[in-house]
């Protein structure tokens, strides 16, 4: 073991004699550490609100023990990023990072050291030795496992998306939602795409446990363009902010950010404006500023270090508010450049800070199943777009292959431009609409709210609604 450490690759790690991965507290000397000075190493990541994490394993943070039993069978070593780190309020020198209340209590007893042989040593940094021993009652999540050890199989018991949604006792951003639900479950996360207020409202009515804002239907309905770059950052938070403010115990959003709307800087604050409008995940993409819908052709993308560059900027956003926001990256390479780039793009956007996956336009149901497979366990995202340039996928088929989430991008964009374009040509030709008899005024505002707007004038002494609706 080495007694020094090389900056800016990484800091003391935490050795313990562990009984299940991923659940102790994270401890640190930093006592010399300069936080800025810090960056990743590893293949994949996992963090929490104040830790940046790189393994073997999974690049979601697990609030239980892995999913499958061949990750933890895996040798698998951990390295930690300390950020933000907030005073000591340890032993001398040693800081804790701010605890996830999920994560379960096992060993109290802990060795901060330096890491292992596969850092160089150098004076820049002295890494003292210090054991900690720690209150029974304290809940402890781990980021370095020294030495190749063994994880004992664990039985995961998952829990049904349900389950993963606030409550008046428990609530929770839309962030934490959706990472709980990547976390906890290991259902395919379902999202409707939606465009305004009444589609979301539908949506949540018939009971989809997360929802999409699709791009082309917030350009379409809000501004009648097509999906050709027309809508910017101020169109997209403004429809995002309304939709995720519908319902504060409801399902998460996910949204489209296009190409984050500029470079870098732009792709930053379009992540803390999302963030701040209650988003809960957005899918971050490689094609140029005068991007297209990703089922039209003649698509062009940018180069791997553009891309890489905005979701590090994308990543950063995210850290530096906190957030439990899901980023997500996307590209559109497969028309012009091939599978092997996408794949290759993928991969170094997680390696940036990417929590999932998406490959735009697959051209048959083989090669989505492939792209699974060439990049488990990282969760991916199929974007289904009925009549586009991919074939159709039922969500039977994508859970089987191994999809997380799937967005369906059109799913009530091109049925309500069907049903309003029959209507008016009724009306035009026959002179009524054709309502159906079981949809009034009543019925379409009780699915905007009703109830809940009486209830908050009654509740305030309020009479406005006392003689009914």
């Amino acid at each position: 073991m080495k007694d020094k450490v090389r900056l800016p690759h990484t800091v003391a790690s935490v050795t313990y004699p562990y009984t299940a991965l991923c659940q102790r507290k994270i401890l640190y000397d930093v006592r010399e550490i300069k936080r800025n000075d810090l960056a990743f190493i590893g293949e994949r990541v996992l963090w929490n609100n104040l830790t940046k994490v790189r393994t073997q394993a999974s690049s979601i943070p697990r609030l239980s023990p892995p999913v499958r039993d061949e990750i933890n069978r895996k040798r698998q070593t951990w390295h930690g990023l300390v950020e933000n780190m907030p005073a000591s309020n340890g032993p001398e020198g040693v800081g804790f990072l701010d605890q996830t209340r999920l994560f379960e209590k096992h060993q109290s007893s802990f060795v901060v050291e330096s890491v292992e042989d596969d850092v160089p040593s150098s004076p820049e940094l002295s890494a003292s030795v210090a054991t900690i021993n720690l209150p029974d009652d304290l809940p402890v999540v781990s980021t370095k496992l020294v030495g190749n050890k063994e994880a004992p199989a664990v039985d995961q018991a998952w829990l049904p998306l349900e389950h993963v949604m606030s409550s008046i006792d428990t609530p929770m951003s839309g962030a934490t939602k959706l990472r709980k639900m990547l976390v906890e479950t290991n259902e395919l996360i379902v999202c409707p795409g939606v465009y305004d207020g009444l589609s979301a409202r539908t949506a949540m009515e018939v009971g989809f446990h997360a929802l999409y804002m699709t791009g082309a239907g917030t350009t379409a309905s809000r501004l009648g363009q097509p999906d050709l770059a027309i809508a910017q950052l101020y169109e997209m938070r403004e429809n995002a902010d309304m939709i995720a403010g519908l319902d504060p115990y409801g399902p998460p959003l996910i949204a489209d950010m296009d190409t984050g709307y500029g470079g870098p800087l732009m792709a930053a604050r379009t992540v803390e404006q999302y963030i701040r409008s209650g988003v809960a995940g957005a899918h971050l993409e490689d094609q140029v500023l005068a991007k297209r819908c990703g089922h039209l052709g003649g698509k062009s993308v940018v180069s791997r270090d553009e891309f890489l560059q905005r979701i590090r900027a994308a990543d950063a956003a995210r850290r530096r508010m906190r957030s439990d926001f899901v980023l997500i990256a996307r590209t559109d390479a497969l028309s012009t450049l091939g599978y092997d780039e996408c794949v290759a793009r993928l991969r170094l956007a997680r390696a940036c800070g990417a929590d999932m996956g998406v490959l735009e336009g697959f051209k048959t149901k083989e090669q989505a199943a492939r792209a699974v497979r060439d990049l488990h366990p990282w969760p991916l995202m199929y974007n289904s777009v009925e009549n586009g340039a991919s074939p159709l996928v039922t969500v039977a088929e994508a859970r089987d292959m191994g999809f997380r989430c799937m967005v369906f991008s059109f799913a009530t964009l091109a049925p309500a431009y069907a049903a309003i374009r029959d209507t008016l040509l009724r009306l035009k030709t026959e002179g009524v609409v054709g309502t159906p008899g079981n949809i009034g005024p009543v019925k379409l505002f009780e699915v905007c709210g009703l109830e809940h707007s009486i209830h908050v004038d009654m509740a305030s002494g309020g009479s406005a609604f006392a003689g009914g609706v």
